[in-house]
């Protein structure tokens, strides 16, 4: 990965919510529509994946990056996910879209690659359950651009499940001033920090809070 920005440039596969419904059963009649249902994904971490009660991010489960650096995590959680992705922004989220040459310098497969924006915060988290809840996709990122409630945190965890669809809410800076109640599986921070010879990008990792005990903080850089 060497670079986690999200600059405007590509909008190949942006798509409104009308025809998500579309796109999802496209995806079902495709040659990547049959997800790989593996119960974990590990971070190629070995001191992180040791870290987590179920040996990395729980499939089937909603999990939470927020921070300055949750890109960067991000990004490299995507690139070890094999099958479709959609990815979702509510209207008070970030604006542009996906930039596709960045997404696939950081091995990101960009053809399997769903962008949804919603006309407002509650289309996103919609957009989100129903994806999970479908089983059609790899995983669903949510960009809902404010604080995931204990409700909604609550539907979104149970359409995971339903689904066995990994799920990751992206709370970007807003979601680190503190842990508000929630149903997630596990809640993430991560920060940039200074590169060492060699590196392209590093940050820190904190392990917040993860169901089933595991917490922990680590440097990644790339």
């Amino acid at each position: 990965m060497r670079s986690s920005s999200l600059d405007p440039g590509c909008g190949d596969n942006l798509v409104d919510l009308a025809s998500l419904r579309a796109q999802v059963a496209r995806l079902e009649r495709s040659s990547f529509g049959a997800v790989d249902m593996q119960a974990v994904l590990e971070t190629g971490v070995r001191a992180i994946d040791e870290t987590l009660p179920d040996g990395g991010l729980l499939i089937g489960a909603v999990h939470e990056i927020s921070g300055a650096a949750a890109d960067a995590f991000l990004l490299h959680l995507l690139a070890r996910v094999t099958g479709p992705v959609l990815w979702c922004r509510g209207r008070s989220g970030r604006t542009g879209e996906l930039y596709g040459p960045g997404l696939d310098l950081c091995g990101i497969r960009t053809g399997e690659l769903l962008f949804a924006r919603g006309r407002d915060d509650h289309d996103c988290l919609w957009a989100m359950e129903e994806a999970l809840r479908s089983g059609l996709l790899a995983a669903v990122v949510g960009e809902p651009g404010k604080r995931v409630d204990l409700t909604a945190s609550r539907r979104l965890q149970l359409a995971a499940e339903r689904g066995r669809t990994l799920g990751i809410i992206l709370a970007g800076e807003t979601g680190g001033e503190g842990l508000s109640p929630s149903a997630l599986q596990s809640r993430w921070q991560a920060a940039p920090c200074p590169l060492e010879t060699g590196e392209q990008a590093a940050w820190t990792l904190h392990l917040r809070r993860c169901r089933g005990g595991g917490q922990g903080y680590w440097r990644m850089a790339v």
